[in-house]
């Protein structure tokens, strides 16, 4: 999808509109040689009219474009990228490329400067044409690179048993290169899923790849190749060539891989940061940062948790202070109006002694308890304001009314 996407979004840039015909011609679908073959013949008969050039991607596919021609292929120009073997002739004139370089070499120094301790380094593939070639070429370019550093290449198990041995046997102070594995020496293919199960929970050593698949989640990347360059450096070949320039005269061109690391990754295995090049692509970064210096960030950081935890207690005591003052303030101020209150209609009713008025906002009305002049109590009396104004004394009515009317503020 990753190389779809950028093919198409490079030929919109150019203002052509292109249809995309996918053809899968991988040896881990199509394990020989001789069925990816008869695949592709069948896919040309049925399409030769539709093509106006083939992009080829992958070692597989590509080695059997280098390998073989027909009368409709031939009139069809071809743009690959792939890795290429050493010495390896393109012998048609309807077909260029673009060589994508394995990272071995320089993944392999920067592994042995971020893990200085390393005694061993293990070089894996399986045992397809990839893979083949991929060993190959590790063993070709690693040729009299520091003579004390022991060197395994290759992963050859028969099954899934040994392969979770292998994993686990790997050797403390080292680190693996990985390519790519899903067949054992039987020829048996296994899901990537269960496989990557095994190697992210087995191993127990950092493993760089050549492929930016699952960094961060079990490599820790290296110089990788990644498909959108690629398919972008593919694709402006195409447009050269639908410009009319002639395929025969197009150079073959590199394209560098690309440094990506699993920062946290590189943390955990206690690489040296210093070590990464500063055009690194890095990722989980936070992750990283926040394992390298974790003995310093944790006591900081509880440390503002508690401080936070204190000022917020400080702060809700102060406030509950606060509140219960007012409160008390309040009452204090009430009990001093009703007071005042009691006063007010002790003078408005003296016939009368007041012992308790309670009012009701809801009712608009108040219970009291007094005794009359005879000294009978009576408690408990309900009334409104005009039942009130019948005891009190005409000079003091108005004073009477405007009291009432503030028991409802």
């Amino acid at each position: 999808q990753k190389t779809e996407k950028a093919l198409i979004k490079t030929f919109e840039q150019e203002n052509y509109n292109v249809n995309l015909i996918n053809l899968f011609l991988d040896e881990e679908t199509y394990p020989k040689y001789e069925d990816r073959l008869n695949i592709l013949k069948k896919f040309f008969i049925n399409n030769k009219e539709d093509i106006d050039v083939i992009l080829v991607f992958d070692y597989s596919a590509t080695s059997i474009f280098l390998n073989y021609t027909d009368s409709i292929i031939s009139k069809i120009p071809i743009v690959f990228v792939s890795e290429f073997e050493k010495g390896t002739e393109i012998k048609y004139r309807n077909m260029t490329g673009i060589i994508s370089d394995y990272g071995v070499t320089q993944t392999y120094n920067l592994g042995l400067k971020m893990f200085s301790k390393t005694q061993k380094v293990y070089i894996w593939a399986d045992d397809s044409p990839t893979g083949r070639f991929f060993i190959e070429n590790a063993k070709r370019n690693l040729k009299g690179y520091y003579p004390d550093i022991e060197i395994e290449y290759g992963l050859n198990v028969e099954n899934l048993e040994e392969l979770r041995k292998k994993c686990r046997s790997v050797e403390p102070n080292s680190f693996i290169i990985f390519s790519t594995w899903s067949l054992d020496t039987k020829g048996r293919k296994y899901r990537d899923k269960e496989l990557a199960e095994i190697f992210f929970n087995e191993v127990k050593a950092p493993m760089f790849c050549t492929y930016d698949e699952s960094i961060g989640e079990g490599f820790i990347g290296g110089y990788v190749q990644t498909p959108e360059p690629n398919a972008i450096a593919a694709a402006r070949k195409a447009i050269r060539i639908f410009n009319g320039e002639f395929v025969y005269r197009m150079y073959t061109e590199h394209i560098s891989p690309t440094l990506i690391l699993d920062l946290k990754g590189v943390v955990k295995y206690e690489g040296h940061i210093r070590t990464i090049p500063s055009n690194a692509v890095l990722v989980n970064k936070l992750q990283g940062q926040f394992l390298k210096f974790q003995d310093f960030l944790i006591p900081i950081i509880v440390l503002l948790l508690l401080s936070g935890f204190l000022l917020y207690n400080f702060i809700s005591q102060n406030w509950k202070n606060a509140k219960l003052r007012k409160t008390i303030k309040e009452k204090e101020e009430k009990e001093k109006s009703l007071e005042e209150n009691v006063r007010i209609l002790s003078s408005a009713m003296p016939s009368f002694r007041i012992l308790a008025w309670v009012y009701n906002q809801r009712t608009k009305s108040f219970k009291y308890g007094v005794t009359d002049e005879n000294g009978i109590l009576e408690i408990n009396k309900e009334s409104d304001l005009n039942y009130a104004m019948s005891f009190v004394r005409k000079d003091f009515e108005d004073g009477f009314k405007s009291f009432f009317g503030r028991l409802d503020e």
